[in-house]
């Protein structure tokens, strides 16, 4: 798999909304899938449509280089709902520790 940057994308972001913080974005690419292995905003930074930005710009990189869908997980006490009304459905899940919780495996057609 060969990574694929948002590094640039997320500091003008950063730079056009004047902020100064950490970004935490892993994307990753095989053929013509995108996986999102790491998507943290911090708390404080929630609700204002940042985060809706930096997956927006996330998949529109992804499209450049030839992706057709995108894949990623969140535990259902994450964010599994953000990723639903940004298109994305789930795949499946997966029952984990502690009793309660699950990995949920989600797939959004980029194309």
């Amino acid at each position: 798999m060969s990574p694929l940057t948002s590094a640039f994308a997320q500091q003008e972001l950063a730079n056009d909304l004047d902020l100064n913080l950490e970004l935490q974005q892993r994307l990753r690419r095989h053929k013509d899938v995108v996986f999102i292995d790491l998507f943290f905003l911090p708390h404080d930074l929630r609700g204002g449509g940042l985060g809706s930005r930096l997956l927006g710009l996330a998949e529109d990189e992804a499209r450049k280089r030839g992706c057709v869908s995108a894949v990623l997980y969140t535990f259902n006490f994450q964010a599994p709902g953000f990723y639903e009304r940004h298109g994305y459905r789930v795949l499946g899940t997966i029952d984990c520790l502690p009793p309660g919780t699950s990995r949920i495996f989600m797939t959004k057609r980029l194309a």
